[in-house]
């Protein structure tokens, strides 16, 4: 019996990339020859002069293999994750599939001389893997890097040459009827030695200021 809540198809992924079957242990090498199997009557189509569907395969796999519907319905699943996906079931996994159909339909028209159907067939076997799509261009790796934000008060720190801070403040003090706070405050964001540039104080003047605004 397999323990399946213990069986990982990403483990399975991951030794077979790097060894051989040989390597799992012996409920891992159960459970793949269940999921080739499930492949296998897939991709044949016709078993038993019978047309392959999914509920026959869960059925077979239930009866023959002392399955419950949960297990025989995950190792369909996961047959075709396996071989011919790396996410869970979706239209790629079947478009691989069917194409593997028609590559043995083709075989077979090879075989009895159809030529045409047999350039038809592989047509559309290359048509449902991508072959034909257009390449799309390929993305700079420098594109890749991660960005970093930075704020600074310092024009240089951005390659802009600063202002004369003097000339900042005489065009400051030529300002009509501004309150001599509100010129400071010029001041200090305009870099103007001996006015400080305090963040937090003037979040906190602007918060006074319009507090009673809403």
């Amino acid at each position: 019996m397999i323990d399946f809540e213990a069986i990982k198809p990403e483990t399975l992924a991951l030794v077979l990339k790097k060894g051989s079957l040989v390597d799992l242990p012996q409920e891992y090498q159960e459970y793949y020859s269940l999921m080739e199997l499930a492949r296998g009557l897939r991709a044949k189509a016709v078993f038993n002069d019978k047309v392959v569907t999914k509920s026959s395969i869960i059925k077979l796999l239930k009866s023959q293999y002392n399955l419950n519907d949960y297990q025989a319905r995950r190792v369909y699943d996961d047959s075709l994750n396996f071989f011919y996906s790396s996410e869970n079931v979706k239209k790629d996994a079947f478009a691989n599939l069917y194409a593997d159909q028609l590559d043995e339909a083709a075989a077979l028209a090879l075989a009895t001389n159809q030529l045409d159907n047999f350039e038809r067939l592989k047509k559309l076997a290359a048509k449902l893997r991508g072959l034909f799509d257009p390449k799309l261009p390929e993305i700079p790796k420098e594109l890749y890097r991660k960005t970093f934000t930075i704020y600074t008060t310092e024009a240089k720190d951005i390659g802009i040459e600063s202002e004369n801070t003097r000339e900042l403040e005489r065009i400051i003090d030529e300002l009509p009827e501004v309150p001599t706070v509100k010129m400071n405050r010029l001041k200090s964001e305009a870099g103007v030695p001996g006015y400080d540039f305090n963040i937090l104080q003037m979040m906190t003047e602007d918060a006074e200021e319009y507090a009673d605004e809403d």
